[in-house]
């Protein structure tokens, strides 16, 4: 039997205006939201060079992320990566670590997650996050934890189970790589993307939101 109230979580309206309130939409002013921001571009661009960036910024005093520092500086963030690639919690630990100060004791834990494409699976997994205390979330990557960007059915699942997350208040940040044809949509964010990631490639695109299934 369903429990509807767990299966189908109810939020008043009031209940929704007084929390508004207390939420930041910001993470990164312009750059990072509080619910859910997609980053997609070819692969090697440099996209989990900008998210470690944005990660030592989340975690280190006055360090900024493209040039700007997190919007409640007063926060302290628990950030926790969803990998699904090889290797891909290897790189993270490279990038990261060196970066770190030896009297800083800091920690993000890497999951692996695979293709997760079942509402069981995410219930379990985000369940477990928000009991750990774990308030901002990076899923690298898209491709990987669907098994096929153009189907719709595995991106709403996923992004189903994420927004068990974000209705929680915990910023979700999801890493897409993009076909090797080419960026379709041209809408960039009109940041300094491209000075961050290796020169005479093709940046990274910073965008709110679900990717729409091609």
């Amino acid at each position: 039997m369903i429990d509807i109230s767990k299966r189908f979580p109810m939020t008043t309206l009031r209940e929704a205006y007084e929390r508004a309130k207390d939420v930041n939409p910001w993470v990164f002013e312009g750059l990072i939201a509080s619910s859910v921001t997609t980053i997609y571009g070819k692969s090697k661009v440099g996209k989990s060079y900008l998210v470690s960036s944005m990660l030592l910024s989340l975690l280190l005093p006055d360090r900024e992320f493209l040039g700007v520092q997190p919007s409640d500086p007063t926060k302290v963030w628990k950030p926790v990566i969803l990998w699904t690639d090889p290797d891909s919690d290897n790189e993270y630990g490279r990038r990261l670590i060196p970066e770190l100060p030896e009297d800083v004791d800091i920690e993000i834990p890497s999951f692996y997650v695979g293709r997760t494409t079942q509402s069981d699976e995410w219930e379990a997994l985000t369940d477990h996050l928000l009991s750990q205390g774990y308030n901002f979330v990076i899923l690298d990557n898209l491709m990987g934890a669907t098994g096929d960007t153009n189907d719709a059915l595995a991106v709403t699942a996923v992004y189903d189970g994420l927004t068990r997350l974000t209705s929680r208040g915990v910023p979700v940040v999801v890493l897409h790589h993009e076909s090797e044809k080419g960026v379709k949509s041209r809408v960039l964010l009109r940041l300094s993307v491209y000075s961050i990631l290796r020169p005479r490639k093709q940046p990274a695109v910073v965008r709110s939101g679900r990717p729409r299934p091609r």
